[in-house]
């Protein structure tokens, strides 16, 4: 009789479960007796702090409440961020060369020695709950040294002077003409019609006007965004802050102009899709979902039969894939996908993020990088995040990345 199972009788004898339950739950969760635990957590059997204690005992550790827990921070940042959530491990404090680590599994040999060769010091064990350990990481790594820290600093730093808030350097009489523009495209393609590419490169010369005339006076990216009627905006504001990261990476004008191009039309085959779907405000089904991932292929037909560059087709063809290969619609890797579609992919995810759309309330410039930098690292170039980052807080691009790689990887700074 394994000790797990001895456990369960501990239950019984403490009155927390019956036999009959004992058995039900062996049953159901198929001898993943961890996994029993979590479940009685969740439907309070018992005082989660005596679970808690209960388990940790027959394991052979002691149970620690982490809200309850004194944390030195300087011993908490030993572990890169990323590691302890992957892992479900935080470091509490340190007496002499042993590290006290609150963990979820405290017989895990491998996963202590990885800890003891990170931190170069014996580790002492203690038992918590993964969500314990969450909310300890959430709390004890926000600061300056922390992804989600850096972004409440640079928040932080602009409180007094809300940016976000800050209206458009784009005329009125410009934005009526990029808007009305963009609906004549949008509704050839609606049509089943080609769109007609002078007016695609007149509205993206207009852009690149407007980044070479405005790019200098802004405080914030966002003033170089269009608010109004989203559906026809977001492809001009794609394109607008697409030129204006191009212009930053030192590109000439053709190179810009063929950014701003792909960027323009990355969306096109959506007028493809059904509006009511496009438009739902609840969660899409998976056939809906899988009818709007193939607006990409579409929009690649599209601007095909436009006769526009290979290279700006590729961008709308590919402007959902992803470096780590999990995007679509091809499960493209990092060698598959040039820079300008890695350009415009990186804008399109921040400016849905920072608008209002049919099913989701807009964020904060603020929020939004927060996002992008903590699960954006693994579907996106690090070297185009940052200089997106760059240009969003006009903060030094180097200090960022070196910030991130000592956070994530434990890389000296």
């Amino acid at each position: 009789m394994n000790k797990e199972l001895d456990f369960l009788k501990l239950l019984t004898k403490e009155k927390i479960i019956s036999n009959q339950v004992a058995e039900e739950l062996v049953a159901k969760f198929q001898d993943d007796y961890f996994s029993i635990l979590l479940h009685l957590v969740d439907i309070n059997a018992a005082p989660k702090s005596k679970l808690g204690r209960l388990w940790g005992d027959w394991v052979d550790v002691v149970y620690t409440q982490l809200k309850k827990a004194m944390f030195q921070n300087e011993i908490v940042q030993k572990l890169p961020e990323e590691f302890a959530r992957k892992n479900k491990v935080i470091l509490i404090y340190q007496l002499g060369n042993v590290i006290t680590a609150a963990t979820c599994t405290p017989q895990n040999d491998i996963l202590f020695n990885k800890i003891e060769q990170l931190t170069k010091s014996q580790i002492s064990a203690v038992f918590s709950f993964p969500d314990e350990i969450d909310e300890a990481i959430d709390k004890y790594y926000i600061n300056e040294n922390s992804l989600k820290g850096i972004t409440k600093q640079f928040s932080t730093n602009t409180e007094n002077t809300n940016t976000d808030e800050m209206p458009s350097v784009i005329s009125k009489k410009t934005k009526e003409y990029l808007i009305n523009k963009a609906k004549s495209i949008s509704q050839q393609a609606y049509e089943g019609k080609t769109p007609d590419l002078a007016t695609c490169n007149d509205v993206g010369n207009t852009i690149i006007e407007e980044v070479n005339k405005k790019i200098d006076i802004i405080q914030c990216i966002n003033q170089l965004r269009i608010i109004d009627e989203y559906t026809y905006s977001h492809s001009v504001n794609v394109a607008m802050l697409s030129a204006a990261v191009g212009k930053a990476m030192g590109y000439n004008t053709n190179m810009i102009k063929e950014l701003t191009l792909g960027a323009l039309l990355h969306d096109i085959g959506k007028m493809k899709i059904p509006k009511v779907i496009l438009n739902k405000p609840d969660k899409l089904n998976q056939e809906e979902l899988a009818l709007v991932k193939k607006h990409s292929v579409m929009g690649y037909q599209i601007t095909t039969s436009m006769g526009v560059p290979e290279k700006i087709s590729e961008i709308v063809y590919n402007h959902h894939e992803r470096i780590n290969g999990n995007g679509y619609p091809r499960g493209l890797g990092r060698e598959g996908i040039s820079i300008n579609t890695q350009i415009v992919s990186i804008v399109d995810v921040y400016e849905n993020l920072v608008s209002d759309r049919p099913n989701k309330a807009n964020l904060s410039r603020h929020e939004a990088l927060n996002i992008m930098l903590l699960e954006g690292q693994k579907v996106f170039d690090f070297d185009l995040l940052y200089k997106f980052v760059n240009i969003v807080y006009k903060e030094d691009s180097n200090k960022l990345k070196r910030t991130f790689n000592s956070v994530l990887y434990g890389d000296n700074m």
